[in-house]
């Protein structure tokens, strides 16, 4: 099954933070970079579930 993934500019506005909070985010482990170090990409099925941080 394919993961819905999005970029961090995406996911930003989707959780209504900034894109710095979305890599602090993926730094800390609480979101999974299924991406490259300088190409981050979210499952947005996992950033719908942390939406709140």
């Amino acid at each position: 099954m394919n993961r819905p993934l999005i970029d961090t500019e995406t996911a930003a506005y989707a959780a209504g933070v900034s894109e710095r909070r979305v890599r602090q985010l993926v730094q800390a482990g609480k979101l999974t970079n299924y991406g490259t170090r300088n190409r981050i990409r979210i499952d947005y099925d996992q950033l719908a579930e942390i939406r709140h941080l």
